[in-house]
């Protein structure tokens, strides 16, 4: 059996369903819900980047170990880029952490709360990390720019630009992140009947 598309199920004759296509009746609703699309591949793949700078990390610090106590040739750069590469783990995967919910929660209280004040406390709660992670960006934007010719204080003398420069893409990701929750808490909140 065919499935429907989203214009024939318009209650409008044929000619009509097309016309209201074109000027963006169910073009804005498909478009927002692609633009929230778009928003999670970049945030699924800037978490995936972070998961490969642990990776670089590993060897990076594996490599620091031997070099130093091996072959008694220590590098003066495997420290400053490990720092900069744990800032980028956790700014890269920052949102992703948020979308999944895959932060530390204590439920101790939150369990106990019906489903309806979960979604009160939720939205709240949201709220709080979004305004934190606007701060975040600001102030992250002004301090990438700050050290735009920057470079680290050690012998390495490293560029310390990209390290700062991924502090206000995450908090910015995790604004966008915070915002698409916290619309759907607020959609969850005003469907009455399923939430009780």
């Amino acid at each position: 059996m065919r499935q429907l598309r989203r214009q024939d199920q318009l209650p409008f004759p044929k000619f009509l369903r097309y016309a209201l296509l074109e000027i963006g009746v169910t073009t804005v609703e498909r478009q927002r819900r692609s633009s929230w699309e778009l928003l999670d591949r970049i945030v699924r793949w800037l978490a995936l980047i972070g998961s490969m700078c642990i990776l670089i990390l590993m060897l990076l610090t594996v490599y620091s170990v031997v070099m130093r106590y091996l072959v008694k040739r220590p590098q003066s750069w495997a420290f400053d880029l490990s720092i900069f590469l744990q800032v980028g783990i956790l700014f890269l995967g920052v949102a992703y952490a948020l979308s999944e919910d895959a932060h530390v929660r204590i439920d101790a209280v939150v369990t106990r709360l019906p489903k309806r004040g979960r979604l009160v406390l939720d939205s709240i709660t949201t709220t709080v990390i979004f305004l934190f992670s606007a701060l975040l960006t600001v102030s992250g934007v002004k301090e990438a720019l700050d050290n735009l010719g920057g470079i680290s204080n050690s012998t390495a003398m490293l560029p310390t630009f990209p390290s700062y420069a991924v502090i206000p893409i995450g908090g910015f990701l995790l604004c966008l992140v915070c915002i698409s929750k916290i619309r759907g808490y607020l959609l969850l909140l005003t469907k009455r009947e399923e939430v009780q």
